[in-house]
């Protein structure tokens, strides 16, 4: 058998485009498809392993202990390495919530079950999943249930059929085509499930199972349809990379177009066809590009907790040249763990009987269960004493859990707040969580002028009438729906006062300046035509990691020379808000009164915006007022504002 035959460059190639991209999207470098390297990852590691396998077989030398025994060669001292060291990492520089969360993780993974707990508890594509330092793993957790459960399902198949290559390759094929269509299904009904679980990803390695049989029964004579069939994989894998992005509805059938681009790539430099390859698998069979393959899989597991423990450090999204610097120390300490661990554990120089991989296998599932449930249960975190100081308020939030559905609102089960004399409603506060979060201080304001309040509130929902949000945060109720029940209710009630409150850049990030000012001035138009005096209030400050977390760490390491940097400055507010701000003329020449709550959060001594008061947070997360600190802004704001105009 020829090196060619069994070795096939190109696909370290294609491993490297995957680990590129996937990179890429996590450092913030303009790729908003990045994520789908990891589907990429999952054809090829379907086609290889099925390969192994069918060869083995024909030979007559495949036992399930061998197969196993490479995998464990294969994956876990790396994946082992990392583990560790990041629940190390974590222990110094977490706060004790997010420590414990990792533990907790590791856990999970030493039994290659990530995927099922960040099924249950997180959104792939959200600001708390962003944190996690393991959340890479559920990839890992994917590939080894299948590589588990797979071979023993293929030697099934090889004993119930007599014609091998068609049969099994028929049984696969309904395999893939019943996962797709899962997960078609699953991604608009559960699209979490559909996002981390095996029986809806089953279907890409499958697609690369299948290209082994393919290519015993296709064979591609003509050199140019093979030329055309690789460069249009790997155009569909680029595309993929700039046209899907997280508010696309993934993995679902947009999964087909890179897993689709991988397949063809594989199956246009088949060994089946000729030995020389096609001009864009000779790129990828590049020295440089081979290198970058050979190593993706460090690459690929630590460059996320690389990248994370930098955000958490600096309180923020690095820059460009931070994220190319920590680019720079993973494809380092990449190479390192695939010389030093890699290499030698896959050989039999280390491991050298199959009884020694086994006991190894044992021996890290053990350190990393009991690791990760030491850090998870036992272990106190490192900051405790300062987090509880820090942290005083943050859980005195209003309850982000009630949110106000449409059916309420029909029936007028709707939150209250102010005076409690018999009456019309005075005043009505709608929007998000972020509005939510100022009901103390809008009920003293209320209390103390005899006014009847009203809140209708729900997490992630903008107060636009006909926006509904592209990125799916709000998946469960309707946007549209919902404004204009609160509008019926406005207009049902006679409701003289509507404040809109919300994080606003949530919706002019999704729909453009343009778009947003257009909803909110129309919104404004038919609270007025209601009869309704409205005011906008704007949002507070807005981070991009959690204050409290911030604090803590200021606290903890005052030499590290990034304390209070962070802190928002007016300037960065008004960049950050621009699209709103450069309303306000507009919104004043409809009579429509501007809540301004910055002039009661500014720092005259730094220039910069309060964010704790007597050492505690006034921020629970990134951008909601403790219940303190809302009482304590709010009030004063609504005093001095509301009464203004119109």
């Amino acid at each position: 058998m020829s090196k060619r035959e069994w070795y096939r460059p190109e696909i370290d190639g294609l491993r490297a485009i995957a680990v590129a991209v996937v990179i890429a999207f996590h450092a913030g470098l303009g790729l908003p498809g990045g994520f789908i390297g990891v589907d990429v990852f999952f054809v090829i590691s379907g086609y290889l392993i099925t390969s192994i396998i069918e060869r083995e077989v024909e030979e007559g030398r495949f036992t399930l202990s061998n197969f196993w025994d490479r995998r464990i060669r294969r994956v876990l001292p790396a994946a082992t390495l990392t583990i560790l060291l990041t629940l190390i990492a974590a222990y110094y520089v977490m706060l004790s919530d997010d420590f414990r969360s990792v533990g907790r993780t590791a856990v999970s993974q030493a039994f290659s079950g990530s995927n099922l707990l960040f099924w249950k508890t997180i959104n792939y594509f959200t600001d708390t999943a962003a944190g996690l330092p393991l959340l890479h793993t559920w990839s890992l957790a994917v590939e080894e249930q299948f590589y588990l459960l797979y071979p023993i399902g293929l030697l099934v198949c090889y004993r119930i059929t007599s014609r091998r290559g068609v049969a099994v390759g028929t049984i696969l094929a309904v395999g893939a085509l019943a996962s797709l269509a899962l997960c078609a299904a699953l991604t608009y009904w559960r699209p979490r499930a559909a996002f981390f679980l095996l029986p809806t990803r089953a279907w890409e390695l499958l697609l690369g199972a299948l290209l082994v049989y393919w290519d015993r029964t296709v064979r591609l004579r003509r050199r140019a349809i093979r030329e055309g069939i690789s460069l249009l994989g790997l155009a569909l894998i680029v595309a993929s990379t700039v046209l899907i992005s997280e508010s696309v509805p993934f993995p679902g059938l947009y999964a087909l177009v890179p897993c689709g681009g991988a397949a063809l790539i594989i199956f246009a430099n088949s060994r089946q066809h000729e030995d020389d390859l096609t001009a864009s698998g000779a790129m990828l069979a590049t020295r440089p590009m081979v290198f970058i393959g050979l190593i993706s899989y460090s690459l690929y597991l630590f460059h996320w907790p690389i990248l994370v423990f930098s955000r958490y450090w600096m309180g923020r999204s690095p820059t460009t040249s931070e994220a190319l610097i920590a680019i720079l120390l993973t494809v380092l300490v990449s190479w390192l763990s695939w010389k030093l661990v890699e290499q030698p554990l896959r050989g039999r120089g280390v491991l050298r009987t199959k009884s020694a991989s086994f006991t190894f296998a044992a021996a890290a599932i053990l350190a990393v269960a009991f690791t990760g449930l030491m850090a998870w249960k036992v272990v106190p975190g490192r900051y405790e004493s300062i987090e509880a100081l820090v942290n005083r308020d943050s859980r005195n939030i209003v309850d982000d859990s009630v949110d106000v559905e449409v059916a309420d609102i029909a029936t007028d089960r709707v939150s209250r707040f102010g005076s409690n004399r018999p009456g019309a409603i005075d005043l009505l506060l709608l929007g998000d969580s972020h509005a939510r979060a100022a009901i103390p201080g809008f009920d003293l304001f209320a209390r103390s002028h005899d006014l009847r309040g009203a809140s209708i509130t729900h997490s992630a929902l903008q107060p636009l009438a006909g926006y509904r949000d592209p990125s799916r945060r709000a998946m469960v109720t309707d946007s549209i729906e919902w404004m204009n029940a609160a509008l019926d209710f406005a207009a049902r009630h006679r409701i003289g006062m509507v404040v809109l409150a919300a994080k606003w850049d949530d919706a002019f990030t999704d729909v453009g300046t343009q778009q947003f000012q257009e909803l909110l001035t129309g919104t404004i138009e038919r609270f007025q035509k209601a009869g309704a005096n409205v005011w906008v209030m704007l949002s507070v400050p807005v981070y991009e990691s959690a204050v409290p977390r911030l604090l803590v760490k200021d606290k903890a390491h005052p030499s590290a020379g990034l304390a209070g940097q962070w802190r928002q400055s007016p300037q960065q507010y008004d960049d950050r808000n621009a699209p709103l701000l450069s309303l306000q003329e507009r919104l004043r020449a409809m009579e429509v009164g501007i809540l301004d709550p910055r002039p009661y959060m500014l720092d005259g001594d730094t220039a910069k915006f309060l964010v704790e008061q007597d050492g505690a947070s006034m921020y629970s997360d990134a951008s909601h007022l403790t219940i303190p600190a809302a009482a304590r802004i709010v009030p004063d704001m609504l005093e001095n504002q509301l009464y203004r105009s119109p």
